[in-house]
């Protein structure tokens, strides 16, 4: 460890100071961890790290451990706050808490634990916080209020204050140790003395104690700032830094290696103070801290310094190469361009240009904004005594703090002629122009015709030829001919990748950059070939050059992977090679362009602001192995926790073994990648990932060496880590499990022999009486060959039957003829000895009796059955003897049983449901008068072939009765059609020759042609409108009539059909009234449909009742749907007439007052249509008292 220290800061020694503190710029990486993150107490108090590269940290809860990637929290006794640790020698890290002091070492498996040596401390010494810990040549001392310990392995010493112990601070091996009211004493030879004027101390609150030179120390206290103490001369130093140092509280100081001190504070952050007591920085909230009290420094191996906090633990990269102006610094925009003139450095970024400041001696800076321009600055170029800046509104000219606008363009790039030094070329979002100064003026040249891509980058020859590249357009050549240009564009066909081709002029020829690497340009074939001498430049998985920077003395800088990888290149026998020491990546940083200055510093900026790289600060860290943070089996079952011994032996049952680990590095920037090698399974190392962990399954027994390396472009490749392990055999595979196979295998031949034996004298017994049993066995199965012979006969004779009963079914097309045919066939089945047919009829809702056996059918021909009677009786608690097939043996108690009283009872009933549609059409019933189980035994094959052909046959009767209806409403539509439309045609037929004879003879007389004439045509509309529902009735009953559904607001469609009759109630001095209905939901209806309903309702009321009546429409909401009334006063209807008043060509006993005519079809089209729309329809009347006719319409929810 000391030796590591040693090459720091001979290299912290070495770098030229005096050209750092000139040259950098802005402020150091800043890394903040929070309580949340490590999953501890806000407070920590102290920092160490270990050999191995591991941070340790006392924390309120105990000690926290971080390897880069995660964290972990060793518990202590009791839980208790840890003030201080310390590393020795040998890599073991003390600690000191809370009235408790011990050390951390591996447990058994490799867990990094905490172990008390507390109990070594006599009771008589009591002690609380141990507030430092120092390791020294022979031991460690723990310092508390109370008592100094010193522990050398075996025993405890200790010494008491006088008054009381303050703070402690160790130089080497030498212990200072200030107690209250007394001063700053020494422990030598065991003893305590006080320092040479040490009392000047003795009420001063002394928090630091730091070597200077020789034999001076710097002495920091709290409210006063720093001394420097000369063997007992006391005199102030650093006045400035003491002033601020005492204003914020100072807890801690540290040496920095050739660079001075820095100081922690409790109110103001960290100071870091050069060797001359000049404040060199502060690092504070404003400088990304998450709280300005420090309580604790650590200096890593990397550089980086570790801070302690009241609020987290932070990191601040302070000897990184790299330096940040981001929105720390109030720089909240995104930079485009960067570039250095007039000593000061300028900043072209997404709203203005921006110039910085140096603050005088804390190496802070202002920012200062150049009030005229407020839009994106792309390009920045230097010319005289005046910065050009290329914007999104044109270039302007800078002086000082003051601009002026010079050629108003969308400019992307600004390029000075080598040709001709007064002329700017420019790079447009349209294309490229020239721009000249002369004599004290810039004259705009205009743009050259021809060129409309966006301008990236320009490029000059020495002959004065352009190249320019695009970001997605290629890359053009402008060649001149005098004054007059000939460019020519080159893309895919040309050798280029297809996105950006960008040109850079490097010495006297042109460097071309694409997304596949460098490219050169062969006159010769007019192609872009890969350029060779650049092959070894980026050798990672996208060989991407994006951008180029090239400096005046030649050094070429690249930028690659989309600006996430970095370098300066070198040549090298003709080959470009990066330059290791200029050399960066930085992947979690959006960075656009970069620029190398005069002093080889490399400045990036994008989205994050603008990234200093300083290569003079690089230094590549001593090499560390990758730890194997932990390893599990199983599920999730620790069998190594990084620490310790590793290896291990596992069970056959844990072939799932998990790897985790990690190089412990802190570089926010660094990617680490890993590779890894099971040694025994693997066949070599797997490809290089970012990947932390490696999991295997069912790995075979053997012995096993996993490996693992790391690399990044910091560390370069490390050596590999190895865990060693073996998986033992399962016990089924070791010695004694063999030898137990051996056994059992030898046991079970033994017994197999024995049964074999057994076995075959058995099976000789058995054979003997199969031969014997086998000639009786032959005469059985010929008797029973000659049986199924015989039954094979009855089947064939009963198949003939079937056959026969089945074309006798078919024959018949008569309805009577055909289920007389079926319960003809119906006397195969054995039992039977009455056979009844009952069918459904729709019309009565009920079974009749059809056809019978009986000759005589007058005892049953008026037996009709309600459908829950016929299910009570022949269904209900029955015995299922096949499909639609049921066996009644008691009959007694069931419904309907008075309307058999007066016929014989039956013993036993089947009966042959005939369900059509899933309906029930009808039912056989068969009767045995002897025998309850008259029946048995059924021969199911026949009753089911017959079922289905009496299926068959019942499809035929519900088509024959179909033909037969639809026969009868023809006959009674035409007799209807005939019998309304003679009178009418005789009507037509009569006013018409009478009009044509007085034509003929010469009347003229227009009144009474016309009147006569206005009868024919009310005729014809009567006739037409009869026609019409002759019509509807045709296409609702074959259910042609599809509905056009839309929401509709019902008393809009009423107070229209009122306004259509309004006349026609006048006419019969008749008082027709639609009551007002708000609130009324809307319906889902076809419109017009429902208005002829509400039209047959109206005409048929003010057509049935007498002059001077009343005909009132009304509504009413119900609960899921709204009921229209139509209710009149006229003559009513009897008993008779409600029970035929929905069906079609009837007629009623009212009759219409004024001598309407009335065709007896609107009731049966307003229930049609009411009922496709899903309503109801009914209606209320008594002879002589009026009629009120309603239907309901389902309410629209949607």
């Amino acid at each position: 460890m000391k030796i590591r220290l040693l090459k720091f800061f001979l290299w912290i020694w070495f770098i030229p100071i005096a050209r750092l503190s000139a040259q950098e710029k802005g402020l150091p990486g800043v890394q903040n961890f929070k309580a949340i993150e490590y999953n501890g107490h806000i407070q920590n108090w102290m920092i160490v790290e270990d050999r191995r590269g591991l941070i340790y940290v006392a924390n309120g809860f105990g000690i926290l451990e971080y390897d880069g990637r995660s964290w972990r929290t060793i518990k202590t006794t009791g839980i208790t706050p840890i003030r201080s640790l310390a590393m020795d020698s040998a890599g073991t890290v003390w600690v000191g808490g809370k009235g408790d002091v011990g050390y951390l070492a591996p447990d058994s498996v490799g867990a990094m634990t905490y172990f008390s040596i507390g109990k070594t401390i006599p009771d008589s010494l009591p002690f609380t916080d141990v507030w430092k810990t120092f390791t020294v040549k022979g031991g460690v001392y723990f310092q508390t209020f109370e008592h100094l310990f010193f522990w050398n392995g075996q025993t405890i010493k200790a010494w008491k204050p006088q008054t009381q112990f303050h703070n402690s601070f160790c130089i080497g091996d030498k212990l200072y140790i200030r107690q209250k009211d007394l001063g700053i004493y020494v422990l030598e030879n065991d003893s305590l003395t006080l320092l040479p004027n040490g009392e000047l101390f003795a009420d001063k609150r002394v928090f630091a104690v730091l070597p200077y030179d020789g034999q001076r120390l710097i002495i920091g206290i709290r409210d006063e700032g720093l001394m420097v103490y000369d063997r007992g001369l006391v005199t102030p130093f650093a006045p400035e830094a003491s002033r601020w140092i005492g204003e914020n509280q100072l807890y801690y100081g540290m040496v920095l290696p050739g660079r001075g001190f820095v100081f922690a504070t409790l109110r103001g952050g960290i100071i870091f103070v050069n060797q001359d007591g000049q404040i060199e920085s502060i690092i504070d909230e404003k400088s990304g801290l998450q709280t300005n009290n420090v309580k604790h420094l650590l200096l890593d191996r990397d550089g980086s310094i570790w801070l302690a906090l009241g609020n987290g633990v932070a990191k601040v990269d302070w000897f990184s190469p790299l330096r940040f102006i981001d929105d720390r610094a109030g720089l909240n925009v995104n930079i485009e361009t960067i570039t250095h003139y007039n000593g000061k450095l300028y900043i072209g970024a997404s709203l203005g240009v921006y110039y910085l400041e140096p603050v005088r001696s804390v190496n802070r800076f202002r920012i200062h904004a150049i009030p005229d321009i407020k839009t994106q600055c792309f390009a920045l170029l230097g010319y005289g005594r005046e910065l050009l800046a290329g914007t999104g509104m044109g270039i302007y000219s800078i002086q000082g703090s003051h601009s002026k606008l010079i050629v108003p363009a969308v400019v992307i790039e600004l390029v000075r002629s080598q040709k001709d030094s007064n002329r700017i070329w420019v790079g447009r979002m349209d294309g490229l122009s020239s721009i000249y100064f002369r004599n004290g003026q810039w004259i705009d040249e205009g743009k050259i015709g021809g060129i409309t891509e966006e301008i990236q980058t320009i490029a000059e020859t020495a002959d004065g030829a352009l190249w320019l590249g695009t970001k997605i357009q290629g890359a053009l050549s402008v060649q001149w001919d005098g004054t007059k240009p000939t460019i020519r564009k080159y893309g895919k066909e040309n050798g280029l990748a297809e996105g950006y081709a960008f040109c850079y002029r490097y010495n006297d020829e042109i460097l071309f950059t694409t997304s596949t690497g460098f490219f050169t340009f062969d006159r010769l074939s007019q192609k872009f070939i890969p350029d060779q001498r650049f092959s070894e430049v980026f050798k990672t998985d996208r060989e991407d050059v994006y951008r180029l920077a090239v400096q005046k003395d030649g050094t070429i800088w690249a930028g690659a992977e989309f600006q996430k990888s970095f370098a300066a290149l070198i040549v090298d026998d003709g080959k470009f090679l990066p330059d290791p020491r200029r050399s960066l990546r930085l992947d979690k940083l959006s960075l656009f362009k970069f620029y190398a200055d005069e002093n080889h510093f490399l400045w990036l900026c994008g989205a994050n602001g603008v990234v200093q790289f300083n290569p003079d600060r690089r230094r590549f860290p001593d090499a560390r192995s990758v730890l194997i943070r932990r390893v599990s089996v199983g599920q999730d079952s620790t069998i190594f926790a990084g620490s310790g011994a590793s290896s291990n032996t596992l069970h056959y049952e844990n072939g799932g073994i998990r790897f985790e680990f990690v190089y412990p590095h802190y570089s926010q920037f660094a990617k680490i990648e890993y590779s890894t090698f099971l040694e025994g399974f693997d066949r070599g190392w797997s490809n290089w990932n970012v990947e932390s962990k490696k999991d295997y399954t069912n790995l075979p027994e053997g012995h096993y060496q996993f490996h693992v390396k790391a690399r990044s472009d910091i560390l370069g490749e490390t050596g590999a880590s190895v865990y060693t392990f073996s998986i033992m055999p399962p016990w089924y595979r070791t010695w004694w499990g063999y030898s137990l196979q051996a056994l059992v295998i030898i046991t079970l031949i033994y017994f197999f022999i024995r049964w074999r034996s057994e076995q075959l004298e058995y099976d000789k017994k058995r054979l003997e009486k199969i031969v014997h049993e086998r000639a009786g066995e032959m005469v059985r199965q010929k008797q029973e060959l000659e049986a199924k012979t015989t039954e094979l006969a009855s089947k064939n004779a009963e198949l003939e039957k079937l056959n026969q009963i089945v074309k006798s079914i078919n024959s018949e097309l008569n309805i009577i003829d055909l289920l007389k045919a079926i319960l003809e066939a119906t006397k195969v089945i054995k039992g039977v000895e009455k056979a009844t047919a009952i069918l459904f009829d729709h019309h009565t809702q009920t079974f009749k009796l059809k056809a019978s056996t009986e000759t005589n059918l007058d005892l049953e021909k008026d037996i009709e059955l309600t459908i829950d009677e016929v299910e009570n009786r022949y269904i209900e608690n029955t015995q299922q003897a096949g499909d639609e097939i049921f066996i009644v043996k008691n009959i007694q108690g069931r419904k309907a049983e008075e309307k058999f009283a007066h016929l014989p009872k039956p013993q036993a009933l089947m009966v042959m449901r005939i369900t059509m549609k899933d309906k029930v059409e009808g039912l056989l019933i068969f009767d045995n008068f002897t025998d309850p189980d008259g029946f048995f035994p059924l021969n199911n094959d026949l009753l089911g072939n017959l079922k289905e052909h009496i299926i068959s046959a019942f499809n035929k009767i519900r088509m024959l009765e179909e033909l037969k209806n639809l026969n009868e409403k023809k006959n009674e539509l035409i007799g209807i059609a005939a019998h309304d439309l003679r009178s009418p045609l005789t009507t037509v037929i009569g006013y018409s020759e009478m009009t044509i004879e007085n034509l003929n003879d010469g009347l003229n007389d227009c009144e009474a042609i016309k009147k006569d004439l206005g009868i024919i045509t009310k005729v014809a509309k009567d006739m037409s409108r009869m026609v019409n529902k002759l019509l509807d009735v045709s296409a609702i009953e074959s259910e042609k009539v599809r509905l056009d559904l839309w929401k509709e607001d019902l008393t809009q469609v009423l107070e229209e059909c009122e306004k259509l009759h309004r006349h026609a109630a006048l006419q019969k001095n008749i008082r027709l009234h639609v009551d007002q209905m708000p609130d009324l939901p809307p319906v889902l209806i076809d419109r017009s449909r429902i208005s002829e309903v509400v039209d047959n309702l109206i005409s048929n009321a003010i057509k049935y009742t007498h002059p001077g009546g009343l005909v009132r429409v009304f509504c009413e909401k119900a609960k899921r749907e709204v009921i229209t009334h139509v209710q009149d006063t006229g003559q009513g209807l009897d008993e008779n007439d409600l029970k035929e008043v929905f069906k079609s060509y009837k007629k009623l006993s009212a009759r219409p007052t004024g001598k309407e005519s009335s065709t007896g079809l609107g009731l049966a089209i307003v229930k049609k249509i009411v009922e496709l729309h899903g309503g109801r329809v009914w209606v209320k009347s008594e002879k002589g008292k009026g009629a009120t006719f309603s239907f309901s319409l389902p309410v629209d929810r949607a």
